[in-house]
């Protein structure tokens, strides 16, 4: 049975609402609607795919988290393909949804715990990093001179 769509035209209020009552981030807002309304959601889903690339050299696969207590309030984000998911908006980068949370000019690397698909725990995201000062002299003579 093809599945056919219809974009609907709603209240910030009704939209505030239907984010309030996601349970998860794989959550469509038609699983929501559904779930208000009390018809039956169907759980087939494709496995995610792909990554996202955060800069520095770090790539992480969709579906992974980020996480932040920030003035009292825990944020939890996601990438997915087109940026990260964050308070109902997706952003483009890292950078930006940091400042969106934060409402000022933090440093992403410094600001998110991160939790990828395969990881049992929470790592500060500045982990994933290679740091150029971790290098050694020694490092550092292997690279050959222009």
């Amino acid at each position: 049975m093809a599945r056919t769509t219809t974009q609907i035209n709603v209240s910030i209020e009704v939209y505030k609402l239907i984010e309030q009552n996601r349970h998860s981030f794989e959550d469509t807002h038609d699983d929501i609607l559904k779930r208000l309304l009390k018809i039956p959601v169907s759980r087939e889903r494709a496995p995610i795919q792909g990554e996202l690339n955060l800069g520095c050299g770090v790539s992480v696969p969709f579906g992974t988290l980020f996480r932040k207590e920030y003035k009292r309030k825990e944020y939890i984000a996601e990438a997915k393909e087109g940026g990260i998911w964050v308070n109902g908006r997706i952003y483009p980068t890292l950078n930006q949804a940091t400042n969106a949370v934060s409402n000022s000019n933090q440093n992403a690397w410094l600001f998110w715990e991160v939790k990828r698909p395969q990881d049992s725990k929470w790592i500060p995201i500045d982990d994933l990093r290679v740091k150029i000062t971790s290098l050694s002299t020694e490092d550092l003579a292997d690279f050959p001179e222009d």
